[in-house]
């Protein structure tokens, strides 16, 4: 089975900029707490600085479900900006009841 990514630049302002919304998405605060349940991977030693507050930084540590891999770095804008999440990720993460599965938690 191939992982998939949700795919997230955070060198290229302009592609972040494209999918920051207004307002949270729907099920904004039950996709936060999904993606923050997965399971590390990977752990960086990088930080980046937030695009559009270069105050503030962000790690940049790797996460899965086994199906899905993605970073730190779209919590933060998904937490901070509103960054709209692909479609069928949310799919995915409604279709396991909004919990990372139990038995790779194990």
């Amino acid at each position: 089975m191939k992982i998939k990514e949700e795919w997230f630049d955070w060198n290229d302002k302009f592609h972040v900029e494209s999918k920051i919304q207004d307002k949270p998405q729907q099920d904004e605060s039950k996709i936060i707490k999904y993606l923050k349940s997965g399971i590390p991977t990977a752990t960086s030693m990088s930080i980046i600085t937030d695009l559009f507050d270069d105050k503030k930084r962000v790690s940049t540590t790797a996460y899965t479900d086994t199906e899905w891999h993605w970073h730190d770095t779209l919590i933060y804008y998904v937490e901070n900006y509103h960054y709209k999440i692909s479609d069928d990720f949310i799919e995915h993460m409604r279709l396991n009841n909004w919990k990372v599965p139990k038995a790779l938690k194990s």
